[in-house]
């Protein structure tokens, strides 16, 4: 199911049920909820600010580490075609050994690591294990200089890139966070149906606009977990142009 069809629906649905709540709620004496409008006002206004600024940081938050994610992704893809080319002045064997090891791990991450991180996995070891032997091919026999320095820079540049990819793959809110944010939302909208409205239209519109974008921004909080999964649309570009380099 694609993820804008799922939010639509746990969206919609949230916003129906607050709809159901409010109707019932509505049939009591609004006359007497008036009265505390003004109280129930300066608390509403409170919360809602408090709450505001911690969803605003969650959100930003995970939004800068979509951008950390795709900067690691681009330094890993750059390093390994850096890679490619220092091998140039190499004796040949060792040159196309080194190479082959390098199609065959942008290939590994394009065609299986990065459709496990899109699912939320953790991607095989098999990535690793090339990536090893391709550390292992570059430091084989006595590489000149200053191609051995061009190599070993460019191969950190992969390790590193690599390790923080995986590391920002999954990055879980705590437990602890999430009860905040769903307990802060609850508090919110409760305080919502306390204002006394004659118009049940009105109140309608205000409820559910207030559930729509609570429901809104802690859908978005959920999906922005995942760097690479479906909302972000980062894609295995860089690899994608290495192995096309590769190919020319």
């Amino acid at each position: 199911m694609s993820v804008y069809v799922l939010g639509a629906i746990v969206i919609g649905a949230s916003c129906l049920l607050a709809a159901l709540v409010l109707l019932l709620i509505h049939r009591g004496d609004q006359e007497r909820r008036k009265e505390n409008n003004d109280v129930n006002g300066l608390i509403f206004a409170i919360v809602g600010v408090l709450y505001a600024i911690v969803v605003g940081f969650v959100v930003t938050s995970q939004w800068q580490n979509v951008g950390n994610a795709r900067d690691a992704a681009q330094q890993e893809s750059n390093g390994l075609v850096r890679v490619y080319w220092a091998a140039e002045a190499l004796p040949s064997a060792q040159r196309e050994n080194i190479r082959s090891l390098c199609q065959q791990y942008a290939t590994e991450v394009r065609d299986d690591e990065w459709p496990a991180m899109r699912k939320g996995q953790v991607p095989s070891p098999a990535g690793q294990v090339l990536l090893d032997r391709l550390s292992r091919a570059v430091h084989a026999g006595n590489v000149p200089d200053p191609q051995a320095g061009q190599l070993d820079d460019a191969l950190n540049s992969v390790f590193t890139g690599r390790q923080e990819r995986l590391n920002l793959s999954r990055q879980n809110l705590s437990g602890m966070m999430w009860f905040v944010l769903i307990a802060g939302g609850l508090f919110t909208v409760a305080l919502g149906y306390l204002f006394g409205v004659g118009s049940r239209i009105a109140h309608l519109v205000m409820i559910v606009s207030l559930v729509g974008t609570m429901g809104l921004l802690l859908y978005a909080s959920y999906q922005l977990q995942y760097p690479f999964g479906p909302a972000t649309g980062l894609g295995p570009d860089g690899m994608v142009s290495a192995l096309r380099v590769f190919s020319a």
